[in-house]
């Protein structure tokens, strides 16, 4: 039988003290400057500089970045609650959320399980029984984690790479919140002049656009929420008569609905105007819709 330490209150309250420090610098971070999302103007946590584009039905959280949740109605059966800590979907947060069948919340998976009362009860990736609760954990405090994941986080009770910028090294000096790993960059404001714009996902500075003043030749406008430059972001920016509507994408192009095409090419397909998509567009006695022409 392993034995368990007795001094995890301790080490547990010295985990959460930095947890919550590195919540709050994050936060710090993200709300510097905020374009109203609780993102700070260059964050790349939820998109490109500050923007919100997380994939899906993902939520963005100021403090976390994308994630499955933001609240529990988010949430749906049989993960109907969030886990505002890791912004995650789970059965229970706590035991008054399970059934007497299966009483205890394990924090690691956020699921209802029979209770442990002793170390063995537990499985070998979850070894230390929190007999108070019932509920085998991963670790309680940062002696009991090693590396490459020396830190206990206290919101899953199991080991990661970082709790606080100060758990990272010179080469990733950041700590990523909603995975708890180190990276090189949260916000563009963590990047040089090379390479001014923090990714998303890979938080990695790359080259992009901030603003028109870094794009210039057949594509002057900085697509901010992309960091790149294009030819378009407003119809307006589109000069060719022929190409006067600006696509989703920044280009310029001839449509984007058939309402756009005059009435001898009437249908918009792939964002040109043409006689038909279909045999159906075209005059009675045609024969076929070829490359957006009707011939026969």
């Amino acid at each position: 039988m392993r034995r368990t330490n007795g001094t995890r209150g301790e080490g547990r309250g010295a985990g959460l003290f930095g947890a919550a420090l590195a919540v709050m610098a994050v936060t710090a971070i993200a709300c510097s400057g905020s374009n109203g999302n609780g993102l700070g103007a260059g964050s790349a946590l939820c998109g490109f500089s500050g923007s919100t584009e997380c994939p899906g039905t993902e939520q963005c959280s100021p403090s976390l970045g994308c994630v499955a949740c933001v609240s529990s109605t988010n949430c749906a059966q049989p993960n109907p609650i969030c886990i505002t800590a890791t912004g995650a979907c789970g059965a229970c947060a706590t035991n008054a959320d399970c059934p007497m069948a299966k009483p205890a919340c394990w924090p690691g998976d956020a699921q209802c399980h029979s209770p442990c009362t002793t170390d063995s009860d537990c499985p070998n990736a979850l070894p230390i029984c929190q007999t108070a609760v019932g509920a085998c954990v991963g670790c309680t405090m940062d002696s009991q984690c090693s590396m490459p994941t020396p830190v206990c986080n206290p919101a899953t009770e199991a080991c990661v790479e970082c709790g606080a910028n100060a758990d990272c090294p010179m080469t990733a000096p950041l700590c990523e919140p909603a995975t708890s790993t180190c990276v090189a960059c949260l916000s563009n404001a963590d990047c040089g002049m090379a390479k001014p714009i923090c990714e998303p996902g890979r938080f990695v500075c790359v080259e992009g656009c901030t603003s028109d003043a870094q794009c210039s030749g057949s594509t002057p406008v900085c697509n901010v929420a992309k960091a790149g430059c294009v030819e378009c972001a407003l119809n307006t920016d589109c000069t060719s008569p022929s190409s006067s509507f600006c696509d989703p994408d920044g280009a310029c192009v001839a449509c984007l609905a058939d309402s756009d095409c005059p009435t001898a090419t009437p249908i918009c397909s792939k964002e040109a105007c043409v006689q038909c998509a279909t045999v159906a567009d075209c005059p009675s006695g045609a024969l076929f819709c070829l490359n957006g022409t009707c011939g026969g």
